[in-house]
């Protein structure tokens, strides 16, 4: 028997399921960024096809939550309550202050770089379906997918090297390199065409000049010779020799005075962008 197609919306992943034998069994995991998701999507078919059975069992794990489980002899419980209850007892307003210094002293827990790597180790049978608007531009969960996947391509030295001074300069192939990879894990409804393809590498274009920008804020430093910031790569997803040749860059007269001139446009905005990671077409959807 043939191979049967089953498409899940969800912004997760094409399952492709198999009629072969008696039972097929069909499971997905996923992890939700900021906590922990365990999905199991299980289906079993027989080979008649006369009965279908879907199970679907999600457990859900707040970040910071833990379950602890003591074990006490049963023997010893009463004396130690006693003894706990006598000798060790504490005042509930020390308790208290001790809580706040505690809660005042930790450190706060800082977001890591977003990779996308449920994107990245999809396998090549699956892709994630993308919504397009009527003019041509991802919208919806999927759509913000895609946006943040864009943004971890750029900065994967592979695929947009910073040793380029501006998106002109970026190899044709490149580029190209970069849509193929984008097309390889997402599908787009309707079919893309030459005006979403341009809208993608509008996209990429930004997010590899905020990526430099990120950078220069990070580790560049007027103070110091071009010696001495090339000699510290900042990300470990840079390139050493990519990294020498951007700040080599960021060290010569054009530059200092494209920056300048930067900087001088920059003051006179009155209005900041605050979506956050979200695009325009995203946003005006959501309303």
């Amino acid at each position: 028997m043939g191979r049967t197609t089953r498409k899940l919306n969800i912004g997760r992943r094409i399952l492709k399921e198999s009629n072969q034998g008696s039972n097929a069994t069909q499971t997905t995991s996923t992890h939700a960024e900021g906590s922990n998701v365990e999905e199991t999507h299980t289906t079993s078919t027989d080979a008649q096809g006369s009965s279908v059975g879907e199970t679907l069992r999600t457990s859900i794990h707040a970040q910071g939550s833990g379950v602890e489980e003591t074990r006490s002899n049963p023997s010893h419980m009463e004396d130690e309550t006693h003894e706990s209850e006598d000798s060790h007892s504490i005042p509930s307003d020390i308790e208290a202050e001790e809580a706040h210094i505690e809660k005042e002293v930790e450190p706060k827990k800082k977001r890591g770089p977003t990779r996308m790597l449920d994107v990245w180790d999809m396998d090549d049978d699956d892709v994630i379906i993308v919504n397009l608007d009527k003019y041509g531009r991802p919208i919806g969960k999927e759509g913000g997918i895609l946006n943040r996947f864009i943004g971890s391509m750029v900065r994967r030295k592979q695929f947009a090297p910073i040793k380029y001074t501006s998106w002109k300069e970026m190899p044709l192939k490149q580029k190209s390199d970069m849509l193929k990879k984008i097309e390889s894990k997402f599908e787009f409804i309707p079919p893309i065409n030459d005006t979403t393809r341009e809208m993608l590498k509008s996209e990429l274009n930004d997010k590899w000049k905020q990526w430099k920008t990120d950078l220069k804020g990070k580790a560049y430093d007027p103070s110091k010779t071009e010696e001495e910031v090339a000699s510290v790569v900042p990300d470990s997803r840079v390139d050493p020799d990519q990294w020498r040749e951007l700040v080599h860059h960021w060290f010569s007269e054009k530059a200092q005075k494209i920056s300048k001139i930067n900087r001088q446009n920059r003051a006179k905005f009155e209005d900041v962008h605050h979506l956050g990671t979200k695009s325009l077409p995203i946003f005006i959807d959501e309303k």
